[in-house]
């Protein structure tokens, strides 16, 4: 990325507030176990995140894929404690990081491990910062407030996160408001303030969404700079994911469906959701003018989903077994599983 540095991933692991990087272990374990999320609506319960489980090893990056509405940032925001609740409800399950059960946690101890070990990028940097401070000092808030630092440690310390991301000029920026920044330019600060507490996991809830294409290209060189960190990054882009990601989550309906290495999911996916979100990336090798190929209907009612396959409604290779049994994750690979009755050939 033009003007990046390329020791980003040293700072990351670097002290608060000193310009020595001092390493910090590998990054992060995180074992999510049958995690269950659902809201209270007018109309009853919406089960947003079903049974939920997956891994991010240490140093790994995992993504979780899906169509809106899927659960993937519900899963991500339940893990940090920040859903409103109500009308959400976590009712079961835990998040374990190096071991720790983040769900358990108290508010307060919650706030003292995400605040040193786990960082968040948010979709929206705009919304995301506070319209009335200066984008340096919120920056670094959080390191004041974990490691007590003085202002001027943490003037400078934002002078250099800002520099590092890649942002021009970094001074004059650290005290401009952020709506003075271009969109590319709060969300490198965003993934800045993320890294300012020298996380070990790194959560990112599809941060190039909002972004043109030459600056997503530049945000997603910077991450992959990033070494010695546990990366979760949420997205719907299968093309981020293949350029960025070890492994891939695909979540539909608040379910996994199917979960393995990028490069075997790539070449050869299992569950039919899968495959029909592979076949909706446009190919230029393929006829301009032939037309964009895509799912047909919509996702089920949340409230209201079936009892079998909440792909049923969906599939073009369903059975009857499909609509009466909810299919659980079958191993196709030692490293792939999928869930699905016909392709797994559990059905039979």
């Amino acid at each position: 990325m033009s003007g990046a540095p390329t020791d980003t991933g040293a700072r990351a692991g670097g002290r608060a507030g000193s310009t020595d990087a001092v390493p910090r272990d590998g990054g992060a374990s995180l074992v999510v176990e049958d995690l269950v999320v659902e809201f209270r609506t007018s109309r009853g319960l919406a089960r947003a995140v079903d049974h939920v489980s997956f891994e991010v090893a240490p140093g790994e990056r995992v993504a979780i894929v899906g169509e809106s509405g899927c659960g993937k940032s519900t899963t991500a925001l339940a893990l940090l404690g920040l859903l409103p609740t109500p009308p959400a409800v976590v009712r079961s399950g835990a998040a374990r990081l190096d071991g720790l059960d983040l769900l358990s946690m108290s508010g307060r101890e919650r706030r003292r491990v995400l605040g040193n070990d786990v960082g968040m990028v948010f979709q929206d940097a705009l919304s995301s910062f506070s319209p009335v401070a200066p984008v340096g000092r919120q920056v670094t808030d959080g390191v004041r407030a974990h490691e007590g630092i003085s202002r001027r440690q943490a003037r400078d310390l934002a002078v250099e996160l800002l520099a590092e991301v890649g942002i021009p000029d970094p001074a004059r920026r650290a005290q401009q408001y952020p709506h003075e920044l271009s969109g590319g330019m709060r969300q490198r600060a965003m993934i800045a303030m993320a890294l300012a507490g020298r996380p070990r996991l790194l959560i990112a809830d599809e941060p190039t969404t909002a972004l043109d294409v030459t600056v997503q290209a530049q945000v997603l060189e910077l991450v992959k700079g990033l070494k010695d960190l546990s990366i979760l990054w949420i997205t719907h882009d299968l093309g981020v994911v293949a350029s960025l990601a070890d492994r891939v989550v695909v979540m539909y309906a608040g379910t996994v469906v199917e979960q393995g290495p990028v490069r075997s999911i790539f070449r050869q996916p299992t569950h039919p959701y899968t495959r029909g979100l592979l076949r909706s990336v446009p190919n230029l090798a393929d006829d301009r003018h032939a037309p964009l190929s895509s799912m047909p209907g919509l996702p089920p009612d949340l409230v209201d989903l079936p009892p079998g396959c909440p792909f049923v409604g969906r599939c073009p290779d369903a059975i009857d077994l499909c609509s009466r049994v909810r299919p659980g994750l079958v191993a196709v690979s030692p490293e792939q599983s999928a869930a699905c009755h016909v392709t797994t050939g559990s059905a039979s």
